[in-house]
């Protein structure tokens, strides 16, 4: 897991690594994550760092509100640039990376590159946006980043 990740990245980067599409891990999210803590965001967090095996202090920059309030925790809280739109940084994402503070709306370039974000389409479809914005992701780091699913990020 990278510090900052965005839960998009999170979520492709665990679909590749165990073999399944978006919509098992959401499944197996809200069974293992979200039902068990509902309105105890510490606690889930604290949980999410244990079910990873992850450092709490980086599960705090993917899953809590940190920094300036960045930190997307659950699936309904995505905040993309455009709806139907995927924003990333094109270095960041040739380094297997995606952040959520790319998708915050008022920001044009990438605070680490200085840079100007991109931004790619999401198919519209019969399954969850969630689920294609994954699949997005998923596909443009196979085509921009050989071995993002190794590889920590960051």
């Amino acid at each position: 897991m990278s510090a900052y990740g965005s839960f998009s990245g999170f979520t492709a980067k665990f679909c590749r690594l165990n073999q399944i599409p978006p919509k098992q891990f959401r499944e197996f999210w809200y069974a293992s994550v979200e039902a068990c803590y509902f309105g105890r965001k510490e606690g889930q967090i604290r949980h999410i760092a244990r079910l990873l095996d992850e450092p709490l202090a980086v599960v705090r920059t993917v899953f809590g509100s940190t920094g300036m309030g960045w930190g997307h925790f659950s699936l309904g809280q995505r905040d993309s640039v455009w709806y139907g739109k995927l924003a990333y940084c094109p270095l960041c994402l040739f380094e297997g990376y995606h952040s959520h503070f790319h998708e915050t709306r008022w920001l044009k370039q990438c605070p680490i590159h200085c840079v100007d974000l991109a931004t790619e389409a999401v198919p519209q479809g019969p399954c969850a946006r969630i689920d294609r914005e994954t699949d997005k992701l998923a596909w443009l780091l196979d085509a921009n980043a050989p071995g993002w699913i190794a590889a920590d990020g960051g």
